[in-house]
């Protein structure tokens, strides 16, 4: 694995993480059900 290879996984990790955060952001911890599938 190239450095490349690494440095596309990590953007691929970064997008998915903040995209599937996007649905409790700003809510205060506990204020909302746990996520599932």
């Amino acid at each position: 694995m190239d450095t490349r290879e690494r440095f596309r996984g990590c953007l691929l990790g970064l997008a998915t993480g903040d995209a599937v955060g996007t649905t409790v952001e700003f809510q205060p911890r506990g204020s909302f059900e746990p996520l599932r599938d």
